[in-house]
């Protein structure tokens, strides 16, 4: 690990919101899943979106992972959607991560793609969107993130 990761996680481990004024996310991207499908992230719009940055070298960011898999377990069915951006730039360290811990969300691999990650606003790891179903963005997260936020946000968005 790179000493930036290393700083950025470490910055981030407390978690803050940023105050978002509501503006368009930039869904007109195509990124490659574990599985190597492309998905197009429009393809979701009029889905509640949670879009997470994340890497497997982030503490915050495993520690975040089984919470968004357990919110998607409960609200998928609802029409909201947890889609799981990595960064990092090995896929076989992806899959294998995504794999021992069972995540039941979809995982996009967008490794050195600086263009996704500027799209949405400087890099943090987690950094957590929540987008909804219009596709305006309603609420940013850097770092560890309340669960309890985040179901009040989702549900005023349902």
């Amino acid at each position: 690990m790179t000493l930036i990761p290393l700083i950025a996680a470490l910055m981030f481990a407390q978690g803050t919101q940023t105050s978002v004024e509501t503006r368009t996310a930039n869904l007109q991207f195509t990124v490659d899943d574990i599985s190597g499908k492309h998905v197009a992230l429009d393809s979701y719009k009029g889905e509640v979106i949670l879009l997470d940055f994340w890497a497997t070298w982030c503490a915050p960011c495993r520690k975040q992972i089984p919470e968004f898999m357990d919110l998607y377990k409960r609200y998928k069915s609802r029409g909201v959607v947890v889609l799981g951006v990595s960064v990092d730039e090995s896929p076989a360290a992806v899959k294998k991560f995504v794999k021992e811990l069972r995540v039941n969300y979809p995982i996009l691999l967008s490794g050195t793609r600086d263009d996704l990650q500027q799209a949405f606003g400087p890099p943090g790891f987690p950094t957590l969107y929540i987008i909804d179903r219009d596709g305006q963005i309603r609420s940013q997260h850097t770092g560890l993130t309340s669960m309890e936020e985040v179901e009040r946000t989702i549900n005023l968005l349902l």
